[in-house]
């Protein structure tokens, strides 16, 4: 805290609290996790900070609090989505590419080497059949094919991505 009083940190958690107070939560977790991004500071998934700056570790057991903007990687993703089978993982990392994934990772398509890959870095089963799993998301109306063996996520497919996973009851 070179440089700065702890008066002036104070006044900046009032200013923080003054604007976002009136805001609902949802909107509130929106604009901490965009100011978070826009300075490069990296929030732990699941973790608080206080007022006094400690940071308190969430009971093992609670549900965690899902916001897409504090993925760094296609496991943790995973994890809070909780896809329940290799067309919805498939979603996921389509989603992850397009959306969360590093800068230099980013792309608009996926093809079966990206599953192959990121199904292993997010510990999901790979299939018997991971070359029909695309097709599969397709057929079910998720992703999109753009040329031979690249898909697309589409609006249905970013919906289940980010607002319809996880299932509130588990697939049978």
């Amino acid at each position: 805290m070179e440089g700065q009083s702890p008066d002036t940190e104070i006044d900046a958690i009032k200013a923080i609290l003054l604007a976002i107070d009136p805001l609902e939560e949802e909107a509130r977790r929106r604009v901490l996790s965009y100011v978070a991004e826009r300075l490069s500071i990296r929030l732990p998934v699941s973790s608080r900070l206080s007022l006094g700056g400690r940071v308190q570790r969430e009971a093992a057991d609670a549900v965690p609090q899902v916001d897409d903007l504090e993925f760094t990687d296609i496991r943790a993703l995973k994890e809070a989505k909780l896809p329940g089978s290799a067309v919805e993982m498939a979603v996921v990392v389509a989603y992850y590419l397009s959306e969360k994934a590093p800068l230099s990772e980013r792309k608009a398509t996926v093809n079966t080497e990206d599953l192959r890959a990121y199904f292993k870095q997010a510990k999901f089963p790979l299939p018997r059949s991971l070359r029909d799993v695309l097709p599969n998301a397709k057929k079910s109306g998720y992703l999109a094919n753009v040329s031979p063996g690249e898909y697309k996520l589409n609006s249905v497919g970013y919906n289940l991505a980010v607002h319809g996973l996880p299932r509130s009851k588990p697939q049978e």
